[in-house]
């Protein structure tokens, strides 16, 4: 068994250590949900992680710009081909860290589910959907929606994002939240 660290920042990983704390990976952050820009290995070797519309691992960048690892995926997240696998690095679908041992989907900050795309589902319930099957990835609808931190679900759309979140009741009505590009929107219902 491996030992990783972590480090955060602002809720985010942006250090990999080993069981010495030993630095192995930083990685350069984006402005979104555990959004990796790019990673700097030990040695200071730079690779930029190029990602599709569900923040999906699509391409490794070397400096040079030299394509180092290509992948490509069935809707659930499987990955299908993968030209060099020692390129591609812990995150893959969705912005998931692959789980070393069970070879699991995990979503960053560390939630305590893991996602599995053989069958579709989180092996633990969605405490914040009311649909019919509590364990289902965004309603089964993969293609069209992700998950970036396993306990909500993104919409994709061609025009704007709409960002589905728990809905809490209290003695002020109901409250929503709808982000759309830039823009946030708050209200009550």
């Amino acid at each position: 068994m491996t030992t990783i660290h972590y480090d955060y920042d602002r809720g985010q990983i942006y250090e990999d250590m080993n069981g010495s704390n030993v630095l192995q990976t930083r990685y350069v952050l984006g402005p979104g949900v555990d959004e990796k820009l790019a990673r700097i290995s030990s040695g200071g070797t730079a690779a930029w992680l190029l990602t599709d519309r569900q923040d999906s691992l699509r391409n490794v960048v070397d400096g040079t710009g030299a394509t180092i690892d290509t992948i490509t995926y069935d809707g659930y997240g499987n990955v299908q081909s993968e030209s060099n696998s020692a390129n591609g690095g812990a995150y893959k679908y969705a912005r998931y860290r692959v789980d070393g041992e069970t070879n699991l989907l995990r979503p960053d900050p560390m939630t305590g589910r893991y996602y599995n795309p053989a069958t579709g589902t989180w092996n633990g319930r969605d405490e914040a959907w009311d649909g019919n099957n509590l364990y289902d990835y965004v309603r089964n609808r993969p293609t069209n929606a992700t998950d970036p931190t396993g306990l909500i679900k993104f919409e994709i759309s061609q025009y704007y994002l709409i960002m589905l979140v728990r809905v809490d009741v209290d003695w002020k009505g109901v409250g929503w939240t709808v982000a759309r590009k830039n823009r946030q929107e708050k209200g009550t219902a």
